[in-house]
């Protein structure tokens, strides 16, 4: 579906010359939802610039849809674009125009009928949640609405890419939260590969099957989401994964039974366990804890059925053979 093959980006300036992206190798499949994290200035927003090419690299080849961009005549490139939809952090909206004709400007560009553009928009809103904001301006929408605006218009092409640049960046953590579902949503129900460029972790952890890790221009990690974050190899990686897994004792630790605002913990010398979203309850080595998952349980089975202690052996028996023991 996506493929970057040795792709480089330098920009050239009077003293000297900036490597933004450097032999960057990526593949992304037909139905992903691929996330690219990393800090501000790794290279992330040059990185999905070039995958519809309103950054051409400096070498390599991108690959999307089975063409390569790089070798397309400038008609044949933009009938390319139509297939790549991109919503951005700041939205990028027509502030002069109404939200059906935000949601409409590719459609006339394309010269598609207005009966067509009509039935496309008011199809695209309704799907989008904001099929009473029609006639409205961004100026009267939340930012959550105006992302939202900004995903219909991408969609309104039917592409088989959606291109995310820092989408949620400038959105409060609910609002965050709704547009992931929406994305998911559009990943499952239009079978739209999506790729999402983010510094924040919990956008990978949320709805991200495979993800790549930049620093300085470079990919130093990546592959499926629990892999590359259940055994971290980088530092940055390692940094990312500290911000929702902390490796830091709490100072009150609590037996299976107590839970404290939905969270229960329990240790010993060498085991903490802790509840991860209320879904599952994680047992691991202190000194691992950024690195692997090593025991599960239902939390309804942990309160009702086990012991501290039988928890602990199960997750020391764990511990050795290396692996997860599901009860």
């Amino acid at each position: 579906m996506i493929e970057l093959q040795n792709v480089h980006k330098v920009y050239a300036g009077k003293e000297k010359s900036v490597a933004a992206l450097t032999g960057i190798n990526l593949k992304v499949e037909q139905g992903d939802i691929f996330g690219v994290i990393g800090f501000s200035g790794a290279g992330k927003s040059t990185l999905i610039r070039t995958i519809n090419f309103l950054e051409r690299p400096s070498s390599g080849h991108v690959i999307v849809d089975n063409k390569e961009l790089g070798s397309l005549t400038s008609k044949q490139l933009r009938e390319a674009r139509k297939r790549i939809g991109m919503i951005f952090q700041n939205f990028n909206l027509l502030d002069s125009k109404t939200v059906f004709k935000n949601v409409a400007i590719p459609l006339i560009l394309n010269g598609t009928d207005k009966n067509q553009i009509a039935q496309r928009v008011h199809e695209l809103l309704t799907f989008v949640g904001l099929e009473d904001k029609a006639d409205s301006y961004p100026s009267e929408l939340s930012g959550g609405q105006k992302q939202r605006v900004g995903i219909a218009r991408a969609l309104a092409t039917n592409p088989s890419v959606l291109l995310c640049d820092e989408a949620t960046s400038a959105l409060d953590p609910q609002t965050t939260a709704s547009i992931l579902q929406l994305l998911e949503r559009i990943n499952r129900q239009y079978n739209i590969t999506i790729l999402i460029i983010t510094h924040e972790m919990h956008v990978i952890k949320n709805i991200c099957n495979r993800v790549a890790v930049m620093e300085n221009g470079e990919i130093i990690e990546q592959g499926n989401v629990l892999d590359v974050f259940g055994n971290p190899q980088a530092m940055t990686t390692k940094n990312f994964v500290s911000t929702v897994i902390h490796d830091e004792v709490p100072p009150i630790i609590w037996t299976v039974s107590a839970t404290h605002r939905g969270i229960a913990a329990f240790s010993n010398s060498n085991l903490l366990g802790i509840a991860l979203k209320s879904h599952y309850y994680s047992i691991l080595p202190k000194n691992l804890m950024c690195k692997s998952i090593y025991y599960l349980l239902p939390p309804q089975r942990c309160k009702a059925r086990r012991s501290t202690t039988s928890l602990l052996n199960c997750a020391e028996q764990s511990h050795r053979l290396n692996k997860p023991i599901i009860l």
